[in-house]
């Protein structure tokens, strides 16, 4: 079994979720459909079990996601974001600061995550 490990790691780690799988139809034409799977984002991200070797415990904290609601061909983006006291969903004109259960439940259908170093 092949595997992957990294060696190094960036003090910024930007993670892009695939949300879209290409399917057939009858005909056997190719075309995207949304992947609905809810995540589960954690706050602190723990990379050691992918590390290569390892003394410190690379430790990530989530800052940002970009957030997609909708389908393909109509939908609509959002943002959460951490100002370091607090998560705030930004939504165009809107901003509406969140607890601790509805950031979690708000970042089911991230499609971006930023994390930093702690």
């Amino acid at each position: 079994m092949r595997t992957t490990s990294i060696h190094s790691i960036p003090k910024k780690l930007i993670l892009h979720v695939k949300r879209f799988h290409s399917v057939l139809d009858a005909q056997g034409r190719a075309f995207s459909v949304r992947a609905d799977t809810k995540l589960a984002v954690p706050i602190l991200l723990n990379v050691q079990p992918y590390m290569h070797a390892s003394e410190a415990i690379p430790l990530y904290r989530f800052r940002a996601a970009v957030l997609h609601h909708g389908q393909i061909g109509n939908g609509h983006y959002t943002a959460v974001v951490s100002t370091g006291e607090a998560y705030m969903h930004l939504d165009d004109q809107v901003c509406q600061t969140l607890a601790r259960q509805q950031l979690h439940a708000k970042l089911t259908d991230a499609y971006v995550l930023l994390y930093t170093d702690p």
